[in-house]
């Protein structure tokens, strides 16, 4: 495994730089490949606010930014973009995909703009 050193004096940052840091999350999140969607940490429940914390849903970490004034069972969900860049050209095509997550008192019943599968969650309840 790299690791990535960044000293101060202007280092140029490479392509190989990028690949590498993406190598380290993706090997992270082996450590969870055969598990159900869960809380990593925080999520804690104080009264009706959940803090933020980091979630595993649909083969991913995602953080959660947390909620204010909800109602139980709330739900924690994934929430998938892509970000289209410019390549060479002027040819605007997918330049990375942004693996979220939301929450809310209803499941997402519509399709995925990155599965195309109806959206993975976490049910908070008030004692989980």
């Amino acid at each position: 495994m790299k690791e990535f050193i960044a000293e101060t004096g202007g280092r140029f940052t490479y392509t190989d730089d990028i690949l590498n840091l993406q190598e380290l999350a993706i090997s992270f999140s082996a450590i969870f490949d055969d598990c159900s969607n869960f809380v990593i940490s925080g999520c804690q429940i104080a009264g009706n606010d959940i803090d933020e914390g980091y979630v595993w849903i649909n083969g991913k970490i995602r953080h959660f930014t947390g909620a204010k004034g909800v109602g139980f069972p709330y739900y924690i969900f994934e929430k998938n973009t892509i970000d289209t860049v410019t390549y060479a050209n002027d040819v605007n095509k997918r330049g990375r995909v942004n693996y979220l997550c939301s929450g809310g008192n209803n499941i997402p019943n519509e399709l995925d703009n990155v599965t195309n599968s109806v959206p993975e969650f976490i049910e908070i309840k008030e004692t989980y």
